[in-house]
């Protein structure tokens, strides 16, 4: 019984953590390293620079758990957070 308490606990601490969730199969944590970020409830499309300026033709019907660009950076080609300035135009 302690056994089960002990590891429901961890489990908790885990998943209140910012970058776990609960996923089929037991809990799954994301290492986002800067310049990318962990949202526990972010958008279907991710900010390239191929789509800056354009709406997301995907609407949510469940929160995505991913990393995502900071703030003034989008995925570029390759899949890597670049500066928006340093981005080629399309």
């Amino acid at each position: 019984m302690l056994k089960l308490v002990l590891t429901f606990c961890i489990i908790v601490v885990l998943y209140e953590a910012d970058a776990c969730t609960l996923a089929p199969g037991g809990i799954k944590c994301l290492e986002c390293t800067r310049p990318n970020e962990f949202y526990s409830c972010g958008s279907a499309c991710q900010t390239t620079c191929r789509n800056l300026g354009k709406p997301c033709p995907i609407i949510n019907i469940r929160c995505n758990d991913a990393c995502y660009c900071i703030n003034g950076y989008a995925r570029n080609d390759r899949g890597i957070c670049i500066p928006i300035k340093n981005c080629p135009r399309y």
